[in-house]
């Protein structure tokens, strides 16, 4: 259906749910920029008037959703989470979830905004950004790895080094190939801008090596 399809400043984000010894996660949630900006903007006004709702849907709806809300008039606060996906075996197709709620402490909600805050790409970024040349593309940008997830990275960037193949030899080098993509996506606005195919070009000069017209 077209109105699940992602649209420029929407956002995708791996989602991990956790209760007890129950857990599920999904690498693929993608969040309205309409959806996300107006969850954001309900948690602002639970933030400064301790009370009622904020609650925001995937994209696709049976894919993710999470409520805050104020629970009486004294200032005490629950979430809810729901986190779902298909499952195929052969033919069939198997819906899974997970959901369910907890408690939250009235000092997290600011952190819980601020999280979701730099969720937020704005739609115009590639007229407000590249029009008024404020990408800086020699800003560093920082990944936080896992000594477990570093180990996998480098050794499928090592054969790929040694052997000139990008082979797959384990499914732990999938799984950190996505992470990988949703960790830069998340920190990334050009791949939203109109004239990414040029930028691409442009940034492809200048980290290739001088010596070298290879192309693959």
């Amino acid at each position: 259906m077209a109105e699940h399809l992602p649209t420029p400043g929407d956002v995708r984000i791996k989602a991990t749910v956790r209760f007890q010894q129950f857990s599920g996660s999904h690498t693929d949630v993608w969040l309205g920029h309409s959806e996300l900006t107006m969850f954001v903007e309900q948690l602002r006004s639970l933030v400064d008037s301790r009370q009622g709702t904020a609650k925001l849907e995937a994209i696709s709806q049976d894919e993710f959703s999470q409520e805050v809300r104020s629970m009486d008039p004294l200032g005490h606060f629950e979430a809810s989470v729901r986190l779902g996906r298909h499952q195929y075996s052969g033919t069939t197709c198997w819906p899974t979830m997970i959901s369910g709620g907890f408690e939250i402490e009235p000092s997290q909600l600011q952190s819980i905004l601020t999280a979701f805050q730099a969720l937020l790409v704005p739609r115009d970024a590639t007229e407000t950004l590249a029009s008024r040349n404020e990408i800086n593309m020699n800003e560093k940008v920082k990944i936080e790895l896992s000594r477990n997830e570093a180990l996998v990275l480098f050794d499928f960037l090592s054969r790929f080094s040694d052997k000139e193949e990008l082979i797959i030899e384990d499914q732990a080098e999938k799984r950190i190939l996505w992470d990988l993509c949703c960790l830069l996506e998340k920190q990334l606005v050009q791949p939203f801008h109109d004239d990414y195919d040029d930028l691409l070009k442009f940034v492809r000069d200048d980290v290739r090596d001088i010596d070298t017209n290879e192309s693959v």
